[in-house]
């Protein structure tokens, strides 16, 4: 039997408007920095960058809509008992309603092999990443061309005689050195050298990084453009340590850590000092309340029934080799397995400093050998250089050879248009190339080509 509790009771008397003021502006503040209208202002505030994504609002914004979705039941609480029933399951069925769609994400294969370091190398040389982000950003400020793979650091993780850092071929002749420790944040090396000379380490330079000859302090310097760690070693017999110290941010991090958790401390003593009340009876569900919830739930569970029922009600499925949802079917078959199924445009007309979208369905017909990148190029007619590009590291933001043959993948760019761009009649091309090689790969023709032009010309209005 349901006790009278919650939506069943009087209304409680007003209070909060401020509180959900605050959320409610709080959630439209990151919902707008999240859309293409805020792009002033993270171009104008210098430490936006820090976020680096505006998808990384997406769950402070949802906590405050939370809040405020919970906050909604005070407004029916007014009502009739029978109407706040009602008003109670729209407010549950609503929301589950609408995210139905989101029950049927394809599902791709989680398995992204080992995590040895050596499986870590192989994944990096395979183009889908640049050590742990696709776009390199954790590398340090000083790195000002990211250096390609390195043949005797990558061969002594696979050795069994330990990882070896330093770049030997810089080493002058009968110059000697020994790893004699290696950590991840500390090597010892033993140096002999007849003569005084840069060691260089294939270790990027972050803050925070010494050097240490012979147990004395020793100056870093910073090899351009890889941003390795240069230590210039005196002539003979020496030993050398380089190790990641503190910075005065994380010095600063660290005092501010313990003084948090010092207050907090207090807070729980003082807290635990003082007499407790007796803790009230939680409300509970009235039946009206309850009957809401439980009708919500199955009228969920019914239309998912009928969207299992009836694909194309919430969700398409697409027969292999079409796309139901594009507006142009185009087939190109490319080399090792790969074609493109068809492409979106949805504007023919674009001024400059504009951007232009071009949506791609990528589809894999059998297995995929190599991970590809994709471009695409806006290119004046009868010209041979683009005028503006887009390019990305995984098209449509998965590995090439993790697409499903039973699924094509949806690749959106968005190609900003110069400023200075020439009116007149442009085409779009698109392919895919290798990152390491600069290798396109071709279509799969009798005369083979590296791109694909798509049929639309695209009008630059002056």
């Amino acid at each position: 039997m349901f006790s009278a509790g919650a939506l069943d009771e009087a209304p409680p008397a007003p209070g909060g408007a401020l509180d959900l003021a605050y959320f409610a502006l709080a959630a439209l503040v990151f919902v707008l920095l999240m859309l293409p209208v805020s792009d002033i202002i993270w171009r104008a505030i210098p430490a936006m960058p820090v976020i680096q994504f505006p998808w990384r609002l997406l769950g402070p914004a949802a906590f405050c809509l939370a809040v405020l979705a919970g906050a909604a039941t005070r407004w029916i609480r007014p009502l009739p008992a029978t109407a706040r029933a009602v008003g109670l399951a729209a407010l549950v069925a609503v929301p589950l309603v609408l995210a139905l769609p989101t029950l049927y994400s394809p599902p791709w294969d989680p398995d992204f092999g080992a995590t040895t370091p050596q499986a870590y190398i192989e994944f990096e040389l395979s183009g889908v990443a640049l050590g742990t982000t696709a776009g390199g950003e954790f590398l340090p400020a000083t790195v000002l061309t990211p250096p390609g793979p390195q043949t005797t650091l990558i061969e002594s993780y696979a050795a069994a005689s330990g990882i070896d850092k330093v770049n030997r071929a810089t080493l002058p002749t009968g110059t000697r050195v020994d790893a004699l420790e290696h950590g991840p944040t500390h090597d010892l090396f033993l140096v002999r050298s007849a003569e005084a000379f840069p060691l260089r380490l294939y270790t990027f330079a972050f803050p925070g990084w010494r050097a240490e000859i012979d147990n004395q302090p020793a100056e870093i310097e910073i090899a351009e453009p890889e941003g390795f760690i240069v230590v210039n070693v005196p002539a003979g017999a020496h030993e050398v340590r380089v190790f990641l110290g503190a910075t005065s941010a994380r010095s600063a991090g660290v005092a501010l850590s313990a003084l948090s958790g010092a207050a907090l401390a207090a807070v729980a003593f003082t807290l635990a000092r003082r007499p407790r009340q007796p803790a009230p009876r939680p409300d509970l569900l009235g039946l009206r309340a309850a009957a809401a919830v439980l009708a919500a739930g199955c009228l969920l569970v019914g239309l998912k029934a009928v969207a299992d029922a009836q694909p194309g009600l919430v969700y398409h499925r697409s027969a292999p080799g079409e796309v139901q949802v594009a507006a142009q079917p185009h087939p190109q078959a490319f080399a090792d397995n790969i074609e493109l199924l068809a492409y979106d445009l949805p504007t023919r007309t674009a001024r400059p400093g504009a951007r232009l979208t071009v949506t791609l369905y990528w589809r894999a017909a059998g297995p995929v050998e190599r991970n590809y990148q994709v471009f695409v190029h806006l290119t004046p007619l009868g010209a041979v250089t683009p005028a503006a590009q887009s390019d990305k590291l995984n098209p449509g933001d998965y590995p090439t050879t993790r697409w499903s043959p039973e699924r094509y993948v949806r690749d959106t760019h968005e190609i900003a248009l110069p400023p200075d761009l020439a009116p007149g009649q442009y085409i779009v091309s698109a392919g895919l190339y290798l990152l390491e090689t600069g290798d396109r790969l071709v279509t799969a023709d009798p005369d083979p080509d590296d791109k694909v032009v798509l049929p639309a010309f695209i009008e630059i209005a002056p």
